[in-house]
């Protein structure tokens, strides 16, 4: 049976380093410069601080997805809670139906219920899922451009 739930951090970083790999494996760009290597003692401090929110989807308690968020006021607008969506996964084998979309409506209703006014996304040109979105009722604001300057 597949439940949804927001968990603590040491709930979901003993079952995350599959999952995290299979996502950096498909999503992530430059990975011949950019390895994956979380900092998992600064996502701690955060969470204790309670500024990081993270939701999951288990199957007979096994970790299938996940959808992570920053949540803190904007440097512009100190009285504006926002959650900026750090990572989104759900894996490949549970991507038909509506997981994916239960997903999302869950972690929503969660932060609006903490207090955040706005929800930020992050998405991948090659993994777009503005449509999900966009049917939700969120709108394209910022285009983020990126460049490798390491040599």
């Amino acid at each position: 049976m597949v439940k949804f739930g927001l968990e603590s951090f040491n709930q979901t970083r003993q079952d995350i380093e599959y999952l995290l790999k299979l996502h950096y494996d498909e999503i992530a760009l430059n990975k011949d410069v950019i390895p994956l290597d979380p900092d998992w003692d600064k996502y701690k401090k955060l969470f204790d601080l309670n500024q990081l929110a993270i939701f999951t989807v288990r199957d007979e308690g096994k970790l299938v997805g996940y959808s992570i968020f920053f949540v803190t006021s904007h440097l512009h607008y100190k009285s504006t809670i926002y959650a900026n969506n750090d990572l989104l996964y759900l894996h490949p084998n549970y991507r038909k139906g509506s997981l994916g979309i239960k997903l999302l409506k869950s972690s929503e209703i969660y932060l609006k219920q903490k207090g955040v006014a706005k929800i930020m996304w992050h998405i991948k040109f090659n993994k777009d899922f503005r449509v999900l979105l966009h049917r939700m009722g969120y709108i394209d604001e910022d285009i983020i451009v990126g460049k490798i300057i390491k040599d």
